[in-house]
C-alpha cells in the first residue's frame, strides 16, 4: 500500500493530507457541509485528483486512514438528544447532576443559573443499589425491579422518538462494578437496539460528579458518533478502501472503530490533539522541545503546549460548562477562527466570538446568505487576504459584502468608518487568543518567551505574528502545510489506549498484590484491544503509572511507574519522583506522607509514520520572487502601508523576506508584520523573527 491519508473535518473546513510512498504530502481543503460523508469524498477526491488518480485508485492503494471529526463537539453544542437519553443512578444520588459541585464561574453573580444537564431529571431513575468506598455491597440488586424500571425508563417515546441511550452510573461501582455491568447486560437484553454507557467502562475513578458527567456525555454522544463511525467506514469502503480506519483521539493516539464506538467520548477534542501531535512530531525533526502550539481555524482557536517534547496532558478536563474525566491533551479553546463573528453589545462594546458562521452561510464575504460581519471579512477589508486568491482561486470572496456588513453591524453603531471597525476586530480577537496563551502558560508559572510558537490552522498564519509581538516570543514557526497541519498529525500519531481504575491507598501501607492484579488486568485489556486492532507483540509498549498527592490533598499528581508490576523496592523512587514533579510544579515539596488515588495504564501500538523529505538550503533575496504589490493594514504603521505580495509555494528553502510582506499559500494567508524577518527552512517551514 502507498498511501497513507488523514482527513481532518472541523466546523468550518474539511482537510486532507495524503502522504505517499516518498514522504511527498498533498493536501486539499474543502468547506464542511453538513452531510459530512459526502463532504469527505469530495475532499479524497480533490486530493487524488491532486495526484493524477481517481478516488478509487487512491483508496484502494491506501493503507492507512486515519479520521478526526467534530461530530461529537457538535452533537453537545446542539444540545438535541436531551428527550432521548436517561440515566440509571443509586437510589439517593438522583440530582447529583443538578447540585453539581455548588460553584459558580462568576464568583459575584449569585443569581447566575447552572448551565442544564445533558439528561432530564424525569429520565433520571434511581436504582435500589448501593456498594461501599471498599467494594463491598451494601444494598444488592433487585434484578425485576431493575427491568421493570429499565422497561419503563427506555420504553417511553417524546416528540423527538424513542430513547436511544442510557447511562449506568452507580456509587463506588469503581471499586465493585458488578452492579453496573449487571444492569448493562439487562438494558442490551431488554433493549440491544439502545447504546449503553457504563461508568466502568467509560471513567472508574472517584469523583461522583465528575464521572457520572462523563458517563452522560459519553451515553449522549454514542449513537450519533457510532452511527456515523459506521457511516464513514461504509462509504469508504464503497470506493476501494479495504483496511481498518482509524479514529483520533483526545488523548494524542488513535483507536479502531469499534474501541471509538464504544467510548465516542473520547473524541470529543481529536481534532486539535491532531494539530498539538504535528507540532510535536516536527518539533522533534527541528530539536525543539518546549512549544506552544496555536492552531487558528474557522471556528476556534485552540491552544496546546508541548514541554520536554510531550504534550501538556490533564485528567479532567470541562465541555459546555461540565467536567469531563479521562486523559487528553490539555487544550484551552475559544470562540475565535476565521469564521468567528464580531458584534457590539448593549453597552456599546466591541465583541467577538464565541459564536461562528460556520462553513454555511459562513463570513459575509463568502457571498452564500451571510449577513453577520467576522473576522475573515475584516482581514479581507484590511488587505491582509486577497480576495481572488482564496483556497487557491477556487473560492472568489466579496469585498463589498464584507464592508457592508463591517459597516452595517460595527462601523455605524460605534460610529467609525469601515477600516477602523475593521482594525478593532482584529485587535479583539487577537487580544482574545492572547488571554487564551496566558491561560496555558502564565497561569501554570510558564514564560512564553521562553517558548517557540508554532501556529497553523487556516487562519493562524494571519494573525500568529501579531500575537508573538504581542507577548514577546522570539521565534515563530509556520509549518509549511500550515492550514491542514492538524489532518497531517493524524499521520503521525500511534494506537494509544488509556485505563484508569481507581485504588486508594497510603503509599507505604498499600497491598501490593492487589495493586499489581489491578495493573496487570489492565494492561491485559490494553494488549487484547491493539492486538484486536492488528498490532502485533512487539509494536506494543505498555507504560504505568500513578495519581499520587499528600495525604489530605484533594488533587494528584501523575508519577510513572518504573515498572506494570509494583515491588517493594520500587517505593521509595517513587516517593523522590514524587517530590521532583510536586517542586517542580509549587517551587517546594513536604515531606508529609503519600498516597496513591488511581493507577493508570496505557497501551501504544506503534505504526510506520511520514518521513519528510528535506530541501537544499539556497540563500535567495526575496525582493527577487515578489508577486505583487498592495495596500494593507498594519496598526503599529499608522495605516495601510504598501507590501510586497509572494506566493508561498515560489519560495525556496534558505529564502528570507523582511517584513512587511504577505506570502499567499493556495490554502492560507501569511503576514509578516513591520520589524519580523522570515526564513524558510529545510522543510518550507517559514521561521519568523523580531528584525
Amino acid at each position: 500500500m502507498d498511501y497513507t491519508v488523514g482527513i481532518d473535518t472541523g466546523g468550518t473546513f474539511c482537510d486532507i493530507v495524503v502522504m505517499g510512498p516518498e514522504g511527498r504530502t498533498v493536501s486539499y481543503k474543502i468547506p464542511t457541509t453538513y452531510l459530512c460523508c459526502d463532504g469527505l469524498i469530495q475532499g479524497v477526491d480533490g486530493a487524488a485528483g491532486l495526484l493524477g488518480l481517481t478516488v478509487e485508485k487512491l483508496l484502494g492503494g491506501t493503507g492507512r486512514i486515519i479520521y478526526s471529526t467534530t461530530i461529537a463537539t457538535n452533537t453537545i453544542v446542539q444540545r438535541a438528544n436531551e428527550e432521548r437519553v436517561g440515566c440509571l443512578v443509586t437510589s439517593g444520588f438522583r440530582d447529583t447532576l443538578f447540585l453539581r459541585r455548588g460553584v459558580r464561574k462568576s464568583i459575584w453573580d449569585c443569581q447566575e443559573p447552572y448551565p442544564a444537564p445533558f439528561v432530564r431529571r424525569a429520565h433520571t431513575v434511581e436504582i435500589n443499589e448501593r456498594v461501599d468506598a471498599r467494594g463491598q455491597v451494601v444494598t444488592p440488586l433487585n434484578v425485576e425491579e431493575v427491568r421493570e424500571k429499565i422497561r419503563k425508563l427506555l420504553g417511553q417515546r417524546s416528540s423527538r422518538g424513542s430513547m436511544e441511550a442510557v447511562a449506568i452510573c452507580f456509587l463506588h461501582s469503581y471499586a465493585n462494578p458488578h452492579h453496573e455491568r449487571l444492569v448493562a447486560r439487562i438494558v442490551k437484553e431488554e433493549f440491544p437496539q439502545v447504546f449503553v454507557s457504563a461508568s466502568v467502562d467509560v471513567a472508574p475513578e472517584i469523583r461522583e460528579y465528575e464521572r457520572m458527567s462523563t458517563t452522560v456525555f459519553n451515553a449522549y454522544v454514542g449513537k450519533t458518533v457510532s452511527s456515523h463511525l459506521a457511516q464513514v467506514d461504509d462509504q469508504l469502503r464503497s470506493r476501494g478502501y479495504a483496511s481498518p480506519v482509524h479514529i483520533m483521539q483526545s488523548n494524542g493516539g488513535v483507536s479502531g472503530l469499534e474501541e471509538a464506538a464504544l467510548r465516542p467520548v473520547n473524541t470529543i477534542f481529536s481534532g486539535p490533539a491532531g494539530g498539538v501531535m504535528a507540532a510535536r512530531y516536527m518539533g522533534a525533526l527541528l530539536g525543539l522541545r518546549d512549544i506552544l502550539a496555536m492552531d487558528m481555524g474557522g471556528t476556534s482557536f485552540d491552544v496546546g503546549l508541548i514541554r520536554d517534547g510531550e504534550p501538556l496532558t490533564c485528567t479532567i478536563s470541562e465541555v459546555a460548562s461540565y467536567p469531563l474525566m479521562g486523559e487528553r491533551i490539555d487544550i484551552r479553546s475559544i470562540g475565535a477562527g476565521g469564521g468567528t463573528i464580531a458584534w457590539v453589545d448593549a453597552q456599546g462594546v466591541l465583541r467577538v466570538g464565541p459564536h461562528s458562521a460556520g462553513s454555511v452561510p459562513g463570513p459575509a464575504c463568502f457571498g452564500r446568505g451571510g449577513e453577520e460581519p467576522t473576522v475573515t471579512d475584516a482581514d479581507v477589508l484590511l488587505g491582509f487576504i486577497n480576495p481572488h486568491y482564496f483556497l487557491g482561486g477556487r473560492m472568489e470572496l466579496d469585498v463589498d459584502r464584507a464592508r457592508e456588513a463591517i459597516g452595517t453591524k460595527i462601523a455605524g453603531p460605534l460610529g467609525v468608518d469601515e477600516i477602523r471597525a475593521a482594525d478593532g476586530i482584529v485587535r479583539v480577537v487577537e487580544a482574545n487568543m492572547i488571554d487564551a496563551v496566558r491561560l496555558l502558560t502564565v497561569q501554570k508559572g510558564i514564560d512564553p518567551r521562553d517558548v517557540v510558537l508554532m501556529a497553523y490552522g487556516g487562519a493562524g498564519p494571519t494573525h500568529a505574528a501579531s500575537i508573538m509581538r504581542e507577548i514577546g516570543a522570539t521565534r515563530l514557526i509556520i509549518p509549511a502545510n500550515a492550514a491542514t497541519f492538524s489532518s497531517f498529525g493524524l499521520l503521525t500519531t500511534n494506537l494509544r489506549h488509556t485505563y484508569s481504575r481507581t485504588f486508594r491507598a497510603l503509599l507505604d501501607q498499600m497491598d501490593l498484590d492487589q495493586a499489581n492484579d489491578l495493573l496487570a488486568e489492565m494492561e491485559e485489556r490494553a494488549r487484547a484491544t491493539l492486538i484486536r486492532e492488528g498490532i502485533t507483540e512487539e509494536k506494543i509498549i505498555i507504560r504505568a503509572s500513578a495519581d499520587m498527592s499528600f495525604m489530605g490533598q484533594l488533587h494528584e499528581l501523575n508519577v510513572p511507574l518504573p515498572e506494570t508490576r509494583l515491588r517493594e523496592e520500587h517505593l521509595p523512587a517513587l516517593k523522590r519522583a514524587y517530590a521532583d514533579i510536586y517542586r517542580a510544579r509549587y517551587g517546594f515539596s513536604e515531606d508529609l506522607p503519600l498516597q496513591v488515588v488511581t493507577f493508570r495504564v496505557e497501551g501504544v501500538g506503534l505504526v510506520p509514520h511520514p518521513v519528510l523529505s528535506r530541501r537544499d538550503i539556497v540563500e535567495v533575496d526575496g525582493v527577487a520572487l515578489r508577486n505583487d504589490l498592495r495596500q494593507v493594514y498594519f496598526s503599529e504603521a499608522g495605516g495601510f502601508v504598501e507590501t510586497p505580495v509572494y506566493r508561498g509555494e515560489k519560495i525556496p528553502a534558505g529564502c528570507t523576506i523582511e517584513g512587511p510582506a504577505v506570502v499567499e499559500y493556495p490554502d492560507t494567508t501569511l503576514v509578516i508584520r513591520p520589524g519580523q524577518r522570515c526564513q524558510w527552512d529545510e522543510f518550507l517551514n517559514a521561521i519568523i523573527t523580531p528584525v
